[in-house]
């Protein structure tokens, strides 16, 4: 099944250039995109540079689980270290805002 979805994406280490590249990586992963504009908002909960976050819509079979794997993948593989803490800079930070699976009765 073919499942909408949204993902939040965010930076703040040389955002100019992870953001695009992390967009390339989700379009390989999950084929076509359509983007929010890219906004600046203050990172939260620690001192650094404002992030530079967009919203990303798209669709896949992936299982939550899988795609969860795979959007992991995309960060540690862009610069993210895997035991990161939580209120830290990031080059990628993409989190899945809404997943619809659709229910049949």
């Amino acid at each position: 099944m073919v499942t909408p979805l949204y993902l939040g994406l965010g930076s703040n280490v040389r955002p100019a250039h992870f953001l695009p590249v992390g967009l390339a990586a989700l379009e390989r992963l999950l084929g076509p995109l359509r983007c929010s504009e890219t906004y600046q908002g203050a990172a939260m909960g620690f001192a650094g540079d404002p992030f530079w976050n967009l919203v990303v819509m798209a669709h896949t079979t992936l299982s939550v689980g899988s795609l969860q794997g795979a959007l992991r993948d995309i960060e540690y593989a862009h610069g993210r270290p895997r035991q990161a803490l939580r209120d830290t800079p990031r080059t990628l930070d993409i989190d899945i805002l809404l997943y619809l699976s659709l229910i049949h009765l």
